[in-house]
């Protein structure tokens, strides 16, 4: 039995158009407007945001910490 989904396109038509629907809303989702992950948890529908969390992870993954403060470098983020 499936509990949950991944969202991977349509993030915010989906938000938008189900967010009565989420008992939970995760703080990345209700900031970004958008869902990319649904859960259930104690019977409530959850609706989670990931994407935030897993690109600062990717990020961590190749840029050294303190680069931006260190070099005053800054970042373009499209889409």
């Amino acid at each position: 039995q499936s509990l949950g989904a991944l969202v991977t396109t349509h993030k915010i038509d989906l938000f938008n158009a189900a967010r009565d629907l989420f008992d939970v809303i995760d703080p990345h989702a209700r900031l970004m407007h958008e869902t990319s992950c649904l859960s259930k948890r104690g019977g409530k529908l959850v609706c989670h945001a990931k994407d935030p969390i897993s690109s600062g992870f990717a990020i961590d993954g190749f840029i050294l910490a303190g680069y931006f403060a260190d070099t005053g470098a800054e970042v373009l983020s499209m889409g």
